[in-house]
Order: C-alpha cells, then structure tokens, then sequence
C-alpha cells in the first residue's frame, strides 16, 4: 500500500527519464546514422536494470511489471525505432527463495511471455522489445554486477538489513551489549543505538560506492528506506509508538531463551 501511495509516481518518473536517457537518446543517434547511409537500427537498444534485495512476491512482481509497462509504453508511442533489450536482474542473498520467484514469473512458455501477454499491446510492439530476466545470488553491500553495466537500480525497503550485528553490540558486559532485549531502541539504550547507527553508515556508505561502479554514467538508483524523524531516544521520539509491542517482542524472546529454545 505505501509504495502503490507514495512510491509509484517518483518510481515512474525515474523510469521515464531512464526511457528518454537511453532509449529515445540511442534511438535519435541510429536516425542519424541512417540519414547518412548506415542504418544501425538493426542493432538493439540494451537497457539493464537491476532490483537489490528483490525478495520473493507480489512486490517484487509489481516492481518488475511497472518497469516492463514502461519500457513497452515507449516502444508503443511509435516514435521508437530502434529494437530494445532489456534485462531485468534479480539480486538477493542466497537463501532467498529464487525458484519460488522465477516460477511466479513464468507459470507457462517462455520466461517472461506472461507478463507481455498482460499487456495491451500490438503483436508489432511486442516484437519491438525483447524481456530477458536473470538472477544474481549475493550480498548487496559487495559488487554483484559488472563495471557500469546498470541503466536503472532498484532497491526498496531492503537496506534496514545490516551487513552483520554490530561487533559492540556482542560483547557481554559492555555498555554496548543488549541482553534481554530484542529491540534497539529506548531511552536507556543509547550506546546500542549508536552502535547501529555506525554499523548502518558504513554499511550504506558501501552500497552506495558499489552501485555508482555498477551503474552507467547517467544511470538512475531508485532508494526507499526506512527513516526516522529525529535520532533522539527520549520521551519526544517517534518510538514511542511502538514500545508497547517491542516490550511484549523482548519478553516473548526472554521466554523462548530460558525454555532453551533460542539462544541469547
């Protein structure tokens, strides 16, 4: 609902400048070359894009469809020429649930055909471009693709998953250590807060860096990530809202540690 709400219109202004960067720009130089005598518009227009932390299921899948209907509406406006190729890239860790996911896109046929029956578009458009979808297992704090190899990235609420816990925060008997809580937040748990928090920098810092060497000069990433309206731990904070279940979550876990079930 939140990204249908608030994401969807930012989420298809960057895909309209994508199309108008990359496709319609390669398109106006293949009309030129063919004024001249070479017609390079034999060739294909390649568009790849690529969705960090793409999970399995209906968002994905809405992700995914949005980009296709936006690259399909260019190709249908008839004021493309040139062929487009796009490769769409589904990158999560390992344990992610990639089968399930690829048996989401392709029921029946080819891979991909599904979606561009969906479509309402002539057999001539459909033709016109081309889907080609792959997986890419990995953590997307290190390098998953190739050297400015990437039109278009994605990555949506995935960068609240650190890279590791905090190294302070394990060990016993340090300020920094959260025993019997579940939850990072509070007012008499400043230094775990901030033990996160620098955890969080550099991990992002690390994201960032990778993707600008995976994507193409020009290239656009499309980031929605959870915030908060201040760093303050206090009465006045936006927390506050969620002590009441983050107080239930430490007990339920308090419980499970000392049936055995879990370990601390």
């Amino acid at each position: 609902m939140y990204f249908a709400t608030f994401a969807s219109p930012h989420f298809l202004h960057a895909l309209e400048y994508v199309t108008s960067t990359f496709v319609r720009r390669d398109d106006a130089v293949s009309s030129s070359c063919t004024d001249v005598g070479f017609d390079s518009r034999k060739s294909a227009t390649h568009i790849r894009v690529a969705d960090f932390g793409c999970s399995y299921g209906l968002n994905t899948l809405k992700h995914a469809r949005m980009t296709f209907s936006s690259i399909l509406k260019a190709a249908i406006s008839g004021d493309i020429q040139r062929r487009i190729e796009l490769q769409y890239i589904f990158s999560d860790l390992p344990q992610n649930d990639f089968n399930a996911l690829f048996r989401s896109l392709n029921p029946v046929g080819p891979p991909l055909q599904n979606f561009r029956r969906n479509e309402n578009c002539c057999k001539e458009s459909m033709e016109h471009v081309k889907f080609f979808a792959a997986g890419v297992p990995g953590s997307f704090y290190t390098r998953l693709l190739p050297e400015q190899s990437v039109h278009f990235c994605i990555c949506v609420f995935a960068m609240q998953w650190l890279s590791q816990v905090p190294a302070k925060v394990m060990q016993r008997g340090s300020k920094f250590w959260n025993g019997g809580h579940a939850w990072i937040d509070g007012p008499n748990r400043a230094h775990v807060f901030a033990a996160y928090s620098q955890q969080f920098h550099e991990d992002a810092k690390t994201f960032l860096r990778c993707r600008s060497e995976e994507l193409v000069k020009g290239g656009v990433m499309f980031l929605v990530a959870l915030s908060r309206k201040n760093k303050e731990l206090g009465e006045s904070s936006d927390s506050v809202g969620v002590d009441d279940w983050t107080e239930d979550l430490d007990s339920s876990w308090q419980d499970m540690v000392d049936e055995g079930l879990v370990s601390e």
